[in-house]
């Protein structure tokens, strides 16, 4: 049985338990209460509402596995229930796709999750941010993932990413001026800043003599360096905006 929903392919199969894989980490937040609903809805209406998987055949990151498994994309806690209250050994599982990266397979399990149910948000700022590598734009990631423009689950995120961000960078000025990063780190410090940041006034390190200086750009300096840092690699991006650096004091 096969069907197409918004270009994902979707097949029914039946599976051991013990080929399926839990979710790597849990976005979703269930309360004991709530999870003695499920067991009782499952129990007196029956299963009727499968589990979404992706098939791996081959390894991923994701997880710690030799392939082949099903990894759980939507319905974790109704796996839960079913093994570990109901101890079934075979599971009816609707096949999603087969050997998503990560960015595939955690676009997908944040808008299926999207659904209903308590998010845990510090989990989901955290993939949200992971997919914002791939995806800068806000707008296109927020609808990619299923969330309206006014949705408060987004705005949430988004203002939980944004005092992480303004955190992390007072951390790091303070470790700079005090002596406290060295030279060696430098390159991947600059790689880690211009991906792990939003784009509000961030610092920017670099080099002169033996000090350390620190740099605040605003946002068109911001995607400026992030298409440098993509047309040549964050090595030589360090290198160029070094010289540079070095050339002020001269």
């Amino acid at each position: 049985m096969a069907g197409m929903t918004e270009g994902i392919i979707e097949t029914i199969e039946v599976v051991d338990v013990k080929d399926i894989e839990p979710m790597p980490i849990r976005i979703r937040k269930m309360k004991p209460e709530e999870k003695a609903l499920l067991y009782r809805s499952i129990v007196e209406l029956g299963y009727v509402e499968p589990i979404q998987v992706c098939k791996y055949t081959k390894p991923t990151d994701l997880v710690q596995r030799e392939p082949p498994f099903y990894l759980i994309v939507n319905g974790q806690h109704r796996f839960d229930v079913l093994v570990e209250e109901l101890k079934v050994e075979k599971v009816t599982v609707v096949v999603l796709g087969e050997n998503w990266d990560r960015e595939k397979y955690w676009s997908e399990a944040i808008r299926l999750n999207n659904i209903r149910g308590d998010y845990d948000i510090i989990k989901l700022a955290e993939r949200i941010r992971e997919l914002q590598a791939s995806i800068p734009d806000w707008g296109m990631l927020r609808e990619r993932l299923g969330f309206t423009p006014t949705d408060a689950i987004f705005q949430k995120v988004l203002r939980l990413i944004h005092e992480v961000d303004k955190e992390k960078a007072k951390r790091l000025k303070k470790k700079i001026e005090k002596g406290e990063v060295g030279v060696d780190e430098l390159s991947r410090i600059l790689s880690e800043t211009l991906s792990g940041l939003s784009n509000r006034k961030l610092i920017i390190l670099s080099l002169r003599g033996i000090k350390l200086m620190v740099f605040e750009c605003d946002d068109e300096v911001w995607e400026k360096l992030t298409r440098k840092k993509e047309q040549m690699g964050a090595e030589a991006l360090w290198e160029d905006f070094r010289n540079w650096a070095l050339g002020m004091g001269n």
